[in-house]
């Protein structure tokens, strides 16, 4: 029981802080249908893995200059707000809806983002009550729906505050760490953390934190944009599937 969720773990921590999203959007789902783990019990698991990916990769990430300490500072700020309300709220809005309004709001990110260049510096002023809205509406999503708000923090620090992407998916995983303590504090104080799933996917998504930070440090600003596209297209897809309740889904 311990050797896989760990061996899960290692997997989403490397693609969480590869791409910036924090690995809880790969480790709920794997936990749940890989090894039968109830939905309840793996996100908070999941939560206290993203804090652990997040810590892995940012200290390579501020080590070699490359996450704004500052900024993740400020935007956590932000997006733990968003998280705490999207808790209270998520619990009164059908989760079809939500999953309906994710997918679009994915497929609007993903187009804007590809249309602009990967390399080089985005033009135009910065638009910080954008990047502020678009991390309030991130911890929101992670609050409502379970899902590291990195999907929406990488486009407001790359589109919005005119940083290269990979400040961004640094950046990010900071921002992520913040955000996922938040939501495993709140499922422990409820009684639903299972200590030892959550210390097995801890130890992996460390490890597998480390090894994403590493390559994503040094892998090209176009690579990393592309993977960052197509993981959200496929979670918009998804969500979009799930939301419509499509019977060839199940």
């Amino acid at each position: 029981m311990i050797l896989e969720p760990l061996l899960l773990a290692l997997v989403a921590g490397f693609f969480g802080s590869l791409v910036g999203l924090g690995g809880g959007i790969v480790l709920v789902p794997a936990l749940a249908l890989v090894i039968g783990v109830p939905i309840t019990t793996a996100i908070p698991a999941a939560q206290v893995a993203v804090v652990a990916t997040a810590l892995g990769g940012t200290g390579r990430y501020i080590r070699e200059g490359y996450a704004d300490v500052t900024l993740a500072i400020r935007a956590a700020s932000v997006t733990v707000l968003g998280a705490v309300i999207g808790a209270r709220v998520g619990v009164l809005i059908p989760a079809h809806v939500l999953e309906l309004g994710f997918a679009a709001l994915i497929f609007a990110v993903s187009f804007h983002m590809m249309r602009r260049g990967a390399d080089g510096e985005v033009e135009g002023p910065p638009r910080v009550a954008r990047a502020g809205a678009l991390f309030l509406v991130g911890g929101l999503l992670a609050g409502m729906l379970g899902v590291g708000g990195g999907i929406l923090n990488v486009p407001a620090i790359r589109l919005s505050l005119k940083r290269s992407i990979t400040t961004a998916v640094a950046t990010s995983s900071m921002i992520v760490a913040f955000t996922g303590a938040a939501g495993a504090s709140v499922y422990a104080r409820a009684g639903h953390m299972d200590w030892p799933l959550a210390v097995a996917c801890t130890t992996g998504a460390f490890a597998g934190g480390n090894v994403g930070a590493w390559v994503g440090s040094r892998a090209k600003r176009s690579t990393l944009q592309l993977i960052f596209v197509v993981v959200i297209l496929y979670v918009g897809v998804e969500m979009a599937v799930r939301g419509l309740s499509l019977p060839w889904w199940r």
